[in-house]
């Protein structure tokens, strides 16, 4: 897994047009990152509180891994992990620390199974190190970039293979939920994360995240359902959108909060 490149300012030209577009961001929409990102600086525990200053400078860095996927082509594995490919039974609490060799236990690909628990403890470890060496800024735009998988994990349909709900005939649930829904209806006032607490095993407690949002992705995906029903079976119309988000408004909400506090 390659390092976190340090990203050169004419970055953020293009950053700011991939914040403005509704299609071009491929987890929460560019705007949800940079809310997460700035809400989890500010939620540090108390003893860290001077690197609240850093919320600013982690904002809009947030995005950058979406645009990343234009030039990088292993890059997008890492925005996400499908458990539901994993043999029935399978112990996520339990699985390697090392990707190549979980890939190889279970017979396939990044691009099958994603990257994402391995990229955060990797990002994990440049920012650690970032601090010990004082380079404050530097562990801001780790710490960006680790908030952005982060955030993708508690996306549910980043945690399953039925992602776009193409198994179930419902293709594009994907955009309609994190970006049509979410930027129509979610406020940032409506999250106040509780600060972050110490992790003793960070790979296992992002494993709970991931088996969390698994959990989540069946309501999803019945919600579509059902909002789609009550619409006449249609998806481009305001009684679609609004029964959809009455049905996981809540859920929404809540893996946003706990993103950001994670």
């Amino acid at each position: 897994m390659p390092a976190l490149r340090r990203i050169p300012l004419l970055v953020l030209a293009a950053a700011a047009v991939l914040a403005a577009s509704p299609d071009s961001a491929c987890a929460w929409s560019g705007a949800q990152h940079i809310q997460i990102s700035k809400a989890a600086a500010r939620a540090v525990p108390e003893e860290m509180g001077a690197f609240r200053d850093f919320a600013r400078p982690m904002a809009l860095p947030a995005i950058y891994p979406d645009l990343w996927k234009e030039s990088d082509p292993a890059e997008t594995p890492r925005h996400y992990f499908e458990p539901d490919r994993l043999p029935p039974g399978t112990d996520l609490l339990h699985q390697s620390r090392a990707p190549g060799d979980a890939l190889r236990q279970f017979n396939l690909s990044a691009d099958d199974l994603g990257l994402a628990p391995w990229t955060i403890t990797n990002l994990l470890g440049q920012m650690t190190e970032a601090m010990r060496t004082n380079d404050w800024l530097w562990a801001a735009r780790c710490g960006a970039a680790m908030s952005h998988y982060v955030a993708d994990i508690h996306m549910p349909l980043h945690c399953t293979r039925n992602f776009n709900g193409d198994d179930t005939g419902q293709a594009g649930i994907h955009t309609r939920i994190e970006s049509d829904m979410v930027k129509a209806f979610f406020r940032p006032d409506m999250i106040a994360p509780e600060p972050g607490t110490y992790i003793a095993d960070p790979f296992s407690e992002i494993m709970g995240w991931i088996a969390h949002s698994a959990s989540l992705a069946p309501g999803w995906l019945n919600a579509d359902t059902i909002a789609k029903r009550s619409a006449n079976g249609r998806f481009d119309t305001e009684r679609y959108y609004y029964r959809l988000w009455e049905l996981t408004g809540d859920t929404v909400i809540a893996q946003i909060e706990a993103a950001a506090r994670d």
